[in-house]
């Protein structure tokens, strides 16, 4: 879980960072929140009105998930997944962008 949520962080750092190089404004990006609960999982989030996408991460790796739910003015959808046999870089990297493109 903690390897996992470092290559998340990791490639979220490294894409950011890629983006304001090339003169991205990143001022609008919400905050990525972490919250730890009390069966030892780890949660990474991204939360607006319009959106809210997490990744799940638990103390057994095969049990971890990642979910979308959009809400009004963006279609209501719900879109999830597990994390483990996902390339777990262009899996961050899309997310990344969905937020960069709906923040």
């Amino acid at each position: 879980m903690v390897a996992t949520a470092a290559r998340i962080l990791e490639v979220i750092e490294e894409s950011t960072a890629a983006m304001a190089a090339k003169g991205s404004d990143q001022s609008g990006l919400p905050v990525l929140s972490a919250f730890l609960a009390e069966d030892g999982s780890l949660s990474l989030e991204w939360a607006t009105p319009q959106f809210r996408l997490a990744f799940n991460l638990e103390t057994t790796a095969e049990d971890s998930s990642w979910y979308l739910v959009t809400f009004p003015p963006l279609r209501q959808h719900t879109f999830n997944g597990f994390i483990e046999g996902v390339d777990l870089r262009a899996l961050v990297l899309q997310a990344l962008s969905f937020v960069a493109e709906n923040s």
